[in-house]
């Protein structure tokens, strides 16, 4: 049985940039940053899922493009970028953009734009 090994249910799909991918699998990245990750992941799709939008998320706008990217924080200093796309319903998608420190942060909203 495929789906009794799924962290989410089946509508619910999570996409990494291949820098998250790397941070997720890195040596130096804590067990606590990982469960904490995973665990912010779950009530955001629990909240898009009620919701319609990430409410336990930021969002921040990006004045150069015009556009919006979420954001939440891992710890203090820590933030993960993310979108998310909910039209299709129940089908939610969640896109991790980047992972950034609290110095790095505009710089990584720019690019991600």
């Amino acid at each position: 049985m495929p789906d009794e090994e799924r962290i989410f249910p089946p509508e619910w799909h999570l996409s990494f940039a291949p820098f998250v991918h790397g941070w997720l699998n890195h040596e130096k990245t804590t067990k606590e940053h990982k469960q904490t990750f995973f665990k912010k992941i779950l009530h955001l799709f629990e909240d898009i899922k009620r919701q319609g939008r990430p409410v336990r998320a930021n969002a921040k706008p990006i004045p150069n493009s015009e556009g919006i990217i979420w954001y939440f924080r891992l710890d203090k200093s820590t933030r993960v970028l993310f979108d998310y796309e909910s039209h299709t319903k129940p089908d939610i998608t969640i896109g991790v953009i980047d992972i950034s420190n609290k110095k790095d942060f505009h710089k990584k909203l720019k690019r991600s734009s």
